[in-house]
C-alpha cells in the first residue's frame, strides 16, 4: 500500500486465490462515495485490491474465501519484499499457470469450518 505498486503473483497459493497481479489504487481519503467507487473500480471482476496508503481489500462469496485470499496476497507481497531485501527480484508466475490454478481454486476450494 505504501509503495503504490501492484502485488505480483509470485507464489502458487496467491495464484490460486487471486489469479492475477493485485492492482493498487492511488491514495484517496476513505469514508467518501469517491473512495467506494474507486475501490469497486480497482477490484473490477477480481477479489483483491490494494488501496493506496490504506491497505489490502479482499472479497469473496464467504468470509473464509476472502480471508484465504488476504493471507495469500500478503504472503506473496512478503516474498517479494524478502527477495528484494536479499538483492533479488521475485519472479511472477506465468499467466497461464495462474489462470489454471485460479480456475481449480474457484471450482474446488471449500475450507472446513472452524
Amino acid at each position: 500500500a505504501a509503495a503504490l505498486r501492484p502485488v505480483p503473483i509470485v507464489l502458487t497459493e496467491a495464484a490460486a486465490c487471486v489469479g492475477r497481479a493485485v492492482p493498487c489504487a492511488p491514495m484517496l481519503s476513505s469514508g467518501t462515495p469517491e473512495f467506494a467507487e474507486l475501490m469497486l473500480r480497482v477490484l473490477g471482476d477480481g477479489n483483491a485490491a490494494v488501496m493506496g496508503q490504506h491497505g489490502l481489500v479482499t472479497c469473496g462469496p464467504n468470509l473464509k474465501r476472502a480471508y484465504a485470499t488476504a493471507i495469500a496476497v500478503e504472503d506473496s507481497a512478503r516474498a517479494c519484499v524478502l527477495a528484494r531485501t536479499l538483492g533479488y527480484e521475485a519472479q511472477p508466475l506465468p499467466a497461464e499457470l495462474c489462470d489454471e490454478l485460479h480456475a481449480w481454486w474457484l471450482a474446488n476450494y471449500a475450507p472446513t469450518p472452524c
